[in-house]
């Protein structure tokens, strides 16, 4: 969770020279378009990955992805080594497959199902099939997830997420060494370029993804630009971004990456691919998601607040930029048992928690800190004669579209198993149904905590509920339509958040 903050010491110039470290407002650097030549279409890219295996001369799968620019569709044509009665894909889409996604070949015979809580396809006259043909429009829509099925560039650039696209044969979820090696093969327009990862072409890009991965799992970009090569890493930003963004981001990233290597003492083994993608929506608000997957992470803005270059705007970037660049290690190097909930540090909690760390010092008093690491600092502070006192939430001045996040969160974690899905929407936030939670098993649009709205007062919305909880009580929720449920947290569920935070004394 974000609201823990890892102890610094301070003690050493060293350590005080890291922690004032500034990350925000860094002077810009230029952006300088890769000159590297791109491989010819039809070409194959090339960078390896230490862990993969060999692969075998011919693949078991075929996976042929095909653009549609002019429609803003895609077609993907699946050949299979050997006739099946069904397949299932890999992933979960909210929405479900069956909705959206046309099954062009073979035309009869082929069924749209549910198993293990994902999509199948099945011959419902028992007919075997070695090929599969479907059709799908671009879907830019948030998935509870984290991995939307596509992504909008304002210059007609789209991303795809090719976890979506694979298949498995049923009764196979995870990966071995025994799996079929997978050729993906991925086409658009000739003037087109395809990007995945350190991989990337004009018009056409294959690949074979050896037995024991996890094929898919990865980011891919078809449009007009080539990749940015800057500072460590690629990327490919949106034109309609603001400028600040673009040129604050070439500034920020590569100090987080050096210093997150630093700090985990584990250095990326590849160049990461930054693909971020704006909208300017209409609406007057300031929203953010990303995802990271593979050697690939994406970022998607929307509102028309990001177009003013203010200090919140830049903070609030850089905090967001900042937690999806930690996923590339604890995705890369550390990741968690499925479904060991004290592990999940290492993914969502892990990932806010190191980047709220190397803030600066002034920041961190400003806005305040958390019971433990404020303990710890209030020690060491006295001995530097630096008077500090314990306040709540609105007196740390956090400003209040980080209190509302923490709100949300909270409601998550208080009713769901350590899952948090949900999307703060122009007048409510909207939870998504996750079989993981008690009241919001079912899709609710809430606007008010214990009679305090999570627009107009965020901080006594959320002190509403940590109190109510440490009280074993439930705290009532008001939703769109003017209707309430009742949501009891989970026992624990609010341990680490404080009720009153450090911060400096006037």
């Amino acid at each position: 969770m974000a609201n823990k903050v890892s102890p610094v010491a301070m003690t050493s110039p060293t350590a005080r020279s890291l922690l004032v470290l500034v990350l925000m407002g860094c002077s810009p650097a230029a952006l300088a378009v890769a000159s590297a030549d791109l491989p010819r279409r039809g070409a194959h890219g090339t960078p390896p990955i230490a862990a993969d295996l060999p692969s075998p001369p011919s693949p078991g799968w075929r996976v042929h992805v095909q653009e549609l620019p002019a429609e803003d569709a895609w077609q993907v044509r699946y050949t299979l080594p050997a006739p099946v009665e069904s397949v299932e894909f890999k992933s979960r889409l909210d929405q479900g497959r069956a909705r959206g996604w046309t099954v062009v070949a073979p035309a009869a015979g082929v069924e749209w199902t549910k198993r293990h809580g994902v999509d199948a396809l099945f011959a419902i006259d028992g007919k075997p099939f070695s090929s599969l043909v479907v059709r799908f429009d671009t879907d830019g829509t948030v998935q509870s997830g984290g991995y939307e099925l596509n992504a909008r560039f304002t210059d007609g650039g789209r991303v795809l997420f090719l976890g979506h696209v694979a298949l498995r044969l049923p009764g196979t979820p995870r990966p071995n060494r025994s799996d079929p090696t997978v050729e993906w093969r991925l086409a658009t327009k000739a003037s087109r370029h395809v990007v995945v990862s350190g991989r990337r072409a004009v018009g056409e890009l294959m690949w074979q993804a050896p037995a024991g991965r996890l094929d898919g799992w990865e980011y891919a970009y078809f449009g007009p630009q080539a990749p940015t090569k800057l500072d460590s890493f690629d990327a490919i930003f949106d034109p309609g971004m603001p400028d600040w963004m673009r040129r604050s981001s070439a500034s920020f990233i590569p100090k987080l990456l050096e210093l997150f290597g630093t700090r985990t003492r584990t250095s990326l083994p590849y160049r990461p691919l930054f693909l971020a993608s704006h909208e300017d929506s209409g609406t007057a608000g300031q929203n953010a998601n990303g995802g990271v997957a593979g050697r690939g992470l994406r970022l998607a803005t929307s509102g028309r607040r990001w177009n003013s270059d203010t200090r919140d705007s830049r903070q609030r970037w850089f905090d967001f930029v900042a937690h999806e660049v930690f996923h590339l290690w604890n995705g890369e190097r550390h990741s968690r048992r499925l479904g060991a909930e004290g592990d999940s540090w290492l993914s969502e909690g892990s990932s806010g928690e190191l980047p709220r760390a190397v803030a600066p010092l002034e920041r961190l008093l400003r806005l305040g800190i958390g019971p433990r690491a404020g303990q710890w600092l209030h020690r060491h502070l006295e001995l530097a004669d630096v008077r500090v006192q314990l306040v709540d939430y609105a007196g740390a001045l956090i400003p209040k579209s980080e209190i509302a996040r923490l709100a949300g969160e909270q409601l998550s974690m208080c009713d769901c198993e350590g899952r948090v899905s949900f999307t703060i929407r122009k007048d409510h936030y909207q939870f998504h149904g996750e079989p993981e939670c008690r009241v919001f098993s079912k899709e609710h649009h809430v606007t008010h905590v214990g009679g305090h709205s999570l627009f107009g007062a965020p901080h006594q919305a959320l002190e509403t509920l940590l109190r109510t909880a440490r009280a074993g009580r439930a705290v009532q929720l008001g939703t769109t339509g003017g209707k309430s449920v009742q949501l009891a947290c989970r026992t624990g569920a609010t341990e680490g958040i404080p009720d009153r935070l450090l911060a400096l004394s006037p």
